[in-house]
């Protein structure tokens, strides 16, 4: 946020942003950097160039209420404003959230993560959540496995 406050100790919904493509002063963004807000989404990993990276959904998903199959059916149906290419991210981006930009990044929870189970879309025979209040991860072997543990997901995309 523009006017982040180290000493704040809860959210209030006072935090200003710089428009998307500008950092705080107004100048336009060509290189992006953890935490700006860029491509629909709040930046958590740049790659060497510093034009291109992965942007995470500035809000969750959260859990259906009936089953469907572990899919990308979810991020796919997500929307925000151009952008249609939302999908959910792996454990590792999931981890690489947590470390940038959620509770275990040094400059805090910028992204508002819930205190809560998200999941990834590793798939298979057991599926993998990581839980953004400590930073464990775990598996569950289960056919419909957010139908039967009401976690989040968190939308990703790359720019």
């Amino acid at each position: 946020a523009c006017n982040y406050n180290p000493e704040a100790n809860m959210a209030d919904g006072s935090c200003e942003y710089a428009e998307e493509g500008y950092d705080c002063e107004g100048n336009e963004i060509t290189s992006y950097q953890i935490g700006d807000l860029a491509h629909g989404g709040i930046v958590f990993y740049v790659d060497e160039t510093g034009e291109h990276g992965l942007v995470a959904a500035m809000e969750d998903l959260p859990y259906p209420d009936s089953p469907y199959s572990f899919d990308e059916v979810l991020a796919d149906s997500y929307l925000l404003e151009i952008y249609q290419d939302w999908e959910i991210p792996n454990i590792d981006e999931l981890i690489l959230m947590y470390l940038t930009i959620g509770q275990g990044a040094p400059i805090g929870n910028i992204a508002l993560f819930k205190n809560a189970h998200y999941w990834s879309s590793n798939g298979g025979l057991n599926y993998i959540w990581m839980n953004f209040t400590n930073g464990k991860s775990g598996v569950v072997t289960n056919s419909t496995p957010y139908y039967d543990h009401p976690y989040w997901f968190r939308p990703i995309r790359a720019f």
